[in-house]
């Protein structure tokens, strides 16, 4: 097949395949690389999933990637999606906690109406 992929097709196979984590790493240091170079006024917004924030690594590769590519935390607008929250509440939080400290500003959680009850991050 030749052309474009619709994520609803792209995105399960490459779990399925078990290259999502390295995609998605790649994609976001690219990310950050480029908006490094944008006007200083201009974020990045990236929304980070369950399978991302459970990982006990997970804050410290962020940063990691950050401290690489020159872009300052504060330019990183990340939203975290309510299943992260759902599936490892503690991973979730710690990830929340060290990012906050290490200088970001914005961390949005985005919640569905099924999870307006649960506790605060």
């Amino acid at each position: 097949m030749n052309g474009l992929v619709a994520p609803n097709t792209f995105i399960p196979l490459a779990e399925e395949l078990r290259l999502i984590d390295a995609l998605s790493g790649q994609l976001f240091g690219d990310s950050c690389r480029d908006a490094a170079n944008w006007p200083e006024h201009v974020s990045l917004v990236v929304q980070f999933f369950a399978d991302a924030l459970s990982d006990k690594n997970f804050a410290q590769d962020v940063l990691t990637i950050l401290a690489d590519t020159g872009l300052p935390p504060y330019r990183l607008e990340a939203e975290i999606t309510e299943s992260a929250i759902v599936s490892d509440f503690e991973a979730t939080r710690h990830a929340i906690q060290t990012l906050r400290s290490a200088g970001f500003e914005s961390l949005l959680t985005i919640l569905a109406p099924d999870f307006r009850s649960l506790p605060t991050v």
